[in-house]
């Protein structure tokens, strides 16, 4: 679900997800964002500083001043039909 209403959701990640050693996914929508300092108020260096959380961030390029340099990118296009195209940098 797309939290582009709250900007930020807090999902716990369960032990059945096969994910170990992490207890958080945050989602993050920075669409609407104007300034990284935004970003910062809800607890973002926090956040990302945790080795419990995975973070994924909606529209990096708002905030890019934020994200930290080890960031993965994942682009996402629309291929033909139904086709999707993932490219990881």
């Amino acid at each position: 679900t797309s939290p582009t209403f709250v900007i930020m959701k807090k999902y716990p990640i369960g032990k059945a997800s096969g994910v170990r050693g992490r207890t958080y996914l945050y989602h993050f929508d920075a669409y609407r964002l104007e300034h990284e300092e935004e970003l910062l108020n809800l607890k973002w260096q926090e956040i990302i500083e945790s080795k419990e959380n995975i973070v994924i961030v909606e529209w990096p390029k708002q905030v890019s001043n934020a994200m930290p340099r080890d960031t993965h990118t994942i682009s996402i296009e629309i291929g033909e039909g139904e086709q999707r195209i993932f490219e990881l940098k």
